[in-house]
């Protein structure tokens, strides 16, 4: 197992440094519409928290942390851990079922 970091230069505050709400829904807004297009992708985020949400100098979002991205319902398995921020994890990854039908 090999693990790699980088270092770069800062981009942004994380949002949790942000006060102004209105400034923090709309980078909530382009965040939502970031994970939008890597679902159209293929792909799932999997550790979204205030700490991967990065406002740039001209107050847009940005999505960070793609590490732990993996591609949607693809056959490969996990890192064989648990990945993300618990606080912010969802449940069903918590419990590891789904309370809910997977759709259609």
């Amino acid at each position: 197992r090999i693990h790699y970091r980088m270092v770069m230069e800062n981009v942004g505050t994380p949002l949790h440094h942000v006060v102004d709400l209105e400034v923090a829904f709309g980078v909530l807004s382009d965040v939502v519409r970031a994970c939008k297009m890597m679902c159209i992708a293929g792909y799932n985020h999997r550790d979204l928290s205030p700490g991967n949400i990065i406002v740039d100098a001209s107050g847009q979002g940005r999505l960070g942390d793609l590490e732990f991205a993996k591609l949607y319902e693809s056959a490969e398995g996990g890192h064989g851990e648990r990945t993300g921020t618990p606080d912010y994890m969802a449940i069903e990854v918590l419990r590891g079922e789904y309370l809910f039908g997977r759709g259609p």
